[in-house]
């Protein structure tokens, strides 16, 4: 997979490292939080629908990706599942530095 075109893992400090925050997330985050909200009061498909759209409009955000992959879950629709949280896992992997050694084949 070809390194993300937002999302990148920084080092904050010698021996500590943090995904940055792109300005542009700032707005997602409020989605996400909608979508959350929704998933609360138990209105799933709205949930489903926010995180499609934010999935959409930036396909490495990876909070979306994960929350849409436990929908999948809980549907019962296990392959989507599987293939969504594999895709946060792959983008997650592709986010580290060169620098870093990374271990392939989990």
């Amino acid at each position: 997979m070809k390194k993300p075109q937002y999302l990148k893992l920084e080092e904050q400090h010698p021996h500590s490292w943090a995904f940055n925050r792109p300005p542009q997330w700032e707005f997602l985050g409020y989605k996400l939080e909608r979508a959350l909200d929704a998933e609360r009061e138990s209105d799933e498909e709205k949930a489903a629908r926010i995180y499609l759209e934010l999935i959409e409009s930036c396909p490495e955000y990876i909070p979306a990706l994960n929350n849409m992959g436990l929908v999948f879950k809980k549907r019962g629709d296990l392959d989507a599942a599987i293939a969504t949280l594999e895709e946060a896992v792959e983008i997650g992997l592709a986010c580290l530095p060169d620098e870093l050694v990374v271990i392939q084949n989990l």
